[in-house]
């Protein structure tokens, strides 16, 4: 019946025997194939994407172009799941506005056949390839930043009630409703799938299954969700591309071509951006992945970083920009009558781009996220062989993307900050190499040397063994990590491999997740390695003892004559996990709490064991959102812990913040505390010239 009455619309699926047929009775495409339909024509199906057959004709004249036909279901399927064909018309006529409004970036469309559901346009020849795939092999462009900010700047402000009326924009809107097959799909596989058990979700199992199952049951991630899938159903904003994505874009080092807006209607334009921005990250994550003994993949890990950054700072330059040079024009939602000075018009132009980039970070980590857990996965990642090294880019992406998710408003701006620098690791590694060297030169054999550590220690130290040119006795790591990237593993010596190696790691350790431990066990194993693994259960009863030293040490201050209002508890990483648990235990209401990058080392059964005056003391909590040992969502958790208890805790977030400190956190910290000092007859806090070691 589904097939009968699609041929009575007029429709029927082309192959490369028919298409020949269709070109040749179709005179609109007569030009772009040199002038002639009688010339022998070379067609090749080439469509590699889940919707839609694409095929590029070659004419023996010289004339080429695509032609792009949709298909009555979702290709990637099949016909069990029924998709509308009018997704053709949407992107024949999105292709058709954009590019009127940014001829630079936009394919040409010669003809479109709203029966046949097809598209014919220009095609865009090689060198020209799909930008994830130059992506994917390391390739710079150094034009994609400034092409895809005006790309963007120029398709969602003249789209927009900053320059249309409210009659036009609402035709707009009108014209693009009808494309809400394509907009139920996106809210499907976007905003729902990946929160619940849904029949075509796959994950890189059976790494990812934990993960997964994580996401599913992240309440705040949940909430987060809800809250941008409304704003994609309901904020009729500019008409979006709609599917951004790198496989969305054709390059070269000087041209960037955008195509295939099949999903576009008028929506949020974060989404978009968002969308872009996803994107690149998603592909700064799979570097480690592709990373070899000739190319570690560093710099060009780097260039994706100042990638993503240019985009969004050149788009808001320009679109503010547009704004400002068409203020006066046709545009409703903000009258010159009413913003009728710079200064007003400055402030609103700011608070909008603020609220465009927390959208834009929010939709972006949405669209990550359904690529790790959806349906649809992505190039970058599934092209990885080695399962195991694949799920361990996608983990860190999969965190980084639930961390910008839940605190996008905390952003500033979208510069980058810190970057771990493999340089500092290897540094380390040749003193603890110095350290051994001055051993066996005293005459202890290797075999009697034992290398171990804690956390970092612990991550230095299997780095030490594995770079050291001799074969050790053996190497502990202690809830620890791999600090290098896999491409190291060329420069693993024979001798090194082995040593022996034992790994104990906590299975509830919010500082450096068992996953860590696990990712490390692999790669070792993976040498041909000896290396045990043991899990072991959180140690509250350890972590009381350490309360029990810091308690101690601050009697002794207040004691001494110390107001315990002038007493600050510190810590980095464990150090701030030490403090937070330090200062909930106290008795006495202390100056304040500061953690860095830390997390609450107890359970939250303890809560009654807090004393009413600990309560009181103030608490400021940094987290960077590129952390990946203690991942933000052990700081989300502790400060939404001491919320609870009624606590003051003001929680500072850095975007592409590491496992580090910066100058910017040290310069907060002082002022910080030099305020709550004013509070009292506090003492002078010394300048921070430096990163101290706060740990």
């Amino acid at each position: 019946m589904a097939a009968s009455a699609e041929e009575q619309q007029g429709f029927h699926p082309l192959d490369e025997v028919s298409l020949v047929s269709y070109i040749k009775a179709t005179p609109a495409l007569a030009a772009p194939l040199g002038g002639r339909l009688d010339a022998p024509l070379t067609i090749k199906e080439v469509g590699d994407g889940n919707l839609n057959f694409v095929y590029i004709v070659l004419s023996d004249s010289g004339g080429s172009l695509v032609v792009k036909q949709a298909l009555p279901y979702i290709r990637c399927v099949g016909d069990s799941w029924p998709m509308t064909r009018e997704r053709a018309y949407f992107e024949a006529s999105a292709l058709q506005k954009h590019r009127a409004l940014c001829p630079d970036h936009v394919p040409e469309v010669y003809h479109f056949d709203r029966a046949m559901s097809l598209i014919g346009m220009r095609y865009i020849e090689p060198p020209h390839i799909i930008l994830r795939k130059g992506l994917i092999a390391g390739v710079e462009y150094p034009l994609l930043a400034d092409h895809m900010s005006d790309y963007m700047a120029k398709t969602l402000f003249f789209t927009s009630l900053l320059y249309n009326s409210t009659t036009d924009h609402k035709k707009g809107v009108a014209q693009y409703c009808d494309n809400v097959e394509m907009c139920r799909l996106t809210e499907q596989v976007v905003f729902s799938d990946p929160y619940m058990l849904a029949k075509y979700n796959r994950c890189t199992s059976p790494f990812l299954d934990n993960d997964a199952a994580a996401v599913r049951e992240d309440a705040e991630l949940k909430l987060e969700i809800a809250e941008l899938k409304s704003m994609f159903i309901e904020r009729a904003q500019a008409l979006l591309h709609g599917d951004l994505h790198t496989g969305s874009i054709m390059v070269t080092t000087d041209s960037t071509q955008v195509i295939d807006p099949e999903f576009a209607f008028y929506g949020p334009m974060g989404y978009d951006i968002g969308a872009f921005l996803g994107n690149l990250i998603l592909a700064y994550f799979s570097q480690d992945g592709h990373a070899d003994q000739a190319n570690d993949r560093q710099s060009y890990k780097k260039w994706i970083l100042k990638t993503i950054e240019d985009s969004w700072n050149l788009f808001q330059k320009k679109f503010v920009e547009l704004w400002n040079k068409h203020k006066d024009v046709n545009g409703e939602a903000y009258l010159p009558a009413i913003y009728n000075s710079s200064e007003l018009l400055s402030l609103a132009q700011k608070k909008y781009v603020k609220s465009l980039f927390h959208d834009s970070l929010g939709f972006g980590s949405a669209k990550m996220i359904r690529r790790i857990v959806g349906i649809a996965h992505v190039e970058d990642f599934e092209s990885i062989e080695d399962p195991s090294k694949r799920a361990s880019c996608e983990r860190r992406a999969l965190n980084c993307a639930k961390a910008i998710l839940k605190g996008r408003r905390q952003f500033e701006s979208i510069e980058h900050k810190s970057v771990r620098d493999e340089e500092d690791v290897l540094r380390a590694v040749q003193g603890v190499h110095a350290m051994i060297d001055s051993e066996i030169a005293a005459a202890t054999n290797p075999q009697d040397v034992f290398v171990f550590g804690l956390s970092h220690g612990g991550a230095l130290g299997i780095a030490s063994v594995l770079l050291y040119p001799k074969t050790l006795g053996g190497c502990a790591v202690f809830s620890g990590f791999l600090p290098f990237n896999p491409s190291f593993a060329a420069r693993v010596t024979a001798e090194a491999k082995k040593t022996p190696v034992l790994w104990i790691h906590g299975q509830v350790d919010s500082l450096i997740p068992i996953e860590a431990g696990r990712d490390g066990t692999i790669f070792l194993r993976g040498l041909g390695m000896s290396c045990e693994f043991k899990k072991t259960a959180r140690d509250e009863k350890g972590v009381l003892k350490a309360v029990e030293l810091v308690h101690e040490m601050l009697d002794k201050e207040v004691a001494a004559g110390t107001n315990p209002s002038n007493i600050f508890v510190c810590g980095s990483s464990q150090g701030g996990a030490l403090a937070i648990a330090s200062a909930l235990l106290y008795p006495k209401t202390l100056g304040g709490c500061v953690v860095f990058s830390g997390s609450l080392p107890l359970n939250k059964s303890f809560a009654e064991k807090v004393p009413s005056e600990a309560r009181k003391t103030p608490v400021l909590w940094f987290h960077g959102m590129a952390d990946d040992l203690v991942l933000i969502e052990a700081g989300h958790a502790g400060c939404a812990f001491l919320q609870e208890l009624g606590m003051s805790c003001e929680f500072k977030v850095y975007p592409t913040l590491g496992h580090t400190l910066v100058d910017e956190e040290l310069q907060y910290f002082q002022q910080w505390i030099k305020d709550r000092l004013s509070q009292g007859n506090g003492v002078p806090v010394p300048s921070i010239s430096d990163k101290t070691d706060l740990q």
